[in-house]
């Protein structure tokens, strides 16, 4: 009876233990499964949410147009069908011409067509890398014909006390407010023989940027700016690059013949600037200095001597660890040695090189002999200009003839 009775316990505890081990089993199983239809979900959910950015604006203008399925699909000698998968999101049109055949036969006007195919090309290649490009080509085909603007300057008078001497700070409540020191500071620090600003911030202030092109040309006021940069593709409100929307902004300033310099470093611009960080932003001159919000909508105004010693030492040690973003040089024949060391600096012979330009430029392509035949030899130095200029040239070809140089142009620009 007892050898009986431990064989109906063991069974038991077998029994038991196969059925907590199915019990696991099945639970497994189904989280697999559903972590499965997740990652499905998921991934096709977004392929088929970009497929329905085209498939949702063509649905929206058969029905806005009242067009019928089947004369379109004839009309663009396809069958119905395929018509139908086309506004289910199943499929994209293979190519531009069916394409221009639907907007012919719905009268879309030219808006329409332009939202229709940009739609197109977006669920072709993905938002991110559609946005990418478009932003990029809009740099290359606008550049550098950037609007320089005039800031408004209608309510400066509104603001007509003076800094507090005593304290050497003021706090300033708005934008308006900033705008109006900040006017009277730049200003003062212009008609300076040896007048310094010092800029660390984003160039989102349009206020400030405006009003910095708007200064006269002038070799005796520098201007240092040091800026964030993200070395991921992120976007603005507007689906512009960000990098390439800060640029948009700042060349205007080299255009307009300042002493402009520039010095980035990269980072998470949001985190740097927007979270709970007190006054992130801060605008520097000889005499003055301005610390603010990232939204320029509250800051304080300094004038202590002891504190813009420290902030400017902050600046130079901040921008030690930063790099420069471009190299300018003026190119004048006395300065002509350091116009073609800045062309071809040390790093030139080993590095690739990438030239992007709106419209064609035959300057790199430019041989000795075409450089005999079309230079200027009444200009002073001439002779020592040309032989560097040969030499320089000749370093140019080398590299485009073993494809270390790349040089892409507009296919307007090569019209």
């Amino acid at each position: 009876m007892l050898s009986q009775k431990k064989r109906k316990v063991k069974a038991e505890f077998i029994i038991k233990n196969w059925l907590n081990l199915l019990w696991k089993l099945y639970f497994s199983v189904e989280l697999v499964v559903i972590n499965m239809v997740f990652l499905w979900q998921r991934n096709i959910g977004g392929f088929i949410h970009i497929m329905s950015a085209f498939s949702d604006i063509l649905s929206n203008f058969i029905t806005q147009k009242q067009t019928k399925v089947l004369s379109l699909a004839r009309y663009c000698e396809l069958d119905r069908s395929t018509m139908y998968k086309f506004m289910n999101g199943k499929r994209n049109p293979p190519s531009r011409e069916i394409l221009e055949k639907m907007a012919h036969f719905m009268h879309l006007t030219p808006v329409e067509f332009q939202q229709l195919e940009e739609a197109w090309n977006i669920s072709r290649t993905g938002a991110s890398l559609y946005y990418k490009r478009k932003s990029v080509e809009n740099f290359i085909t606008h550049f550098p014909s950037q609007p320089v603007g005039d800031a408004d300057l209608q309510f400066f008078t509104l603001y007509e006390q003076s800094v507090s001497q005593d304290s050497g700070c003021t706090v300033l409540s708005s934008q308006q407010h900033i705008n109006y020191q900040l006017h009277q500071m730049l200003l003062k620090e212009c008609g300076s023989e040896s007048g310094k600003i010092a800029l660390f911030l984003q160039s989102d202030y349009d206020f400030l940027f405006k009003l910095l092109a708007a200064l006269p040309a002038s070799d005796h006021l520098q201007i240092d700016h040091i800026l964030c940069l993200t070395n991921k593709d992120e976007f603005t409100k507007e689906h512009e690059l960000v990098n390439l929307k800060y640029l948009h902004t700042i060349f205007p300033l080299y255009f307009a013949g300042l002493n402009y310099n520039t010095w980035y470093f990269y980072d998470k611009i949001h985190s740097h600037y927007h979270n709970f960080n007190l006054f992130p932003c801060m605008i520097l001159t000889s005499e003055a200095a301005i610390t603010c919000t990232a939204d320029y909508q509250s800051g304080l105004l300094y004038n202590s001597p002891e504190i813009l010693d420290m902030l400017w030492q902050m600046f130079y040690n901040y921008q030690n660890q930063c790099q420069p973003l471009f190299r300018t040089t003026v190119f004048t024949p006395e300065n002509y040695i350091e116009v073609f060391q800045s062309m071809f600096y040390s790093e030139f012979e080993t590095s690739s090189l990438i030239g992007i330009q709106p419209e064609a430029c035959i300057t790199p392509f430019l041989s000795s002999q075409i450089l005999q035949d079309i230079f200027n030899r009444e200009i002073p130095e001439a002779a020592l200009i040309l032989s560097e200029a040969e030499q320089a040239f000749r370093k140019n070809m080398n590299k485009l003839s073993s494809h270390q140089f790349f040089i892409y142009f507009t296919a307007g620009g090569m019209m």
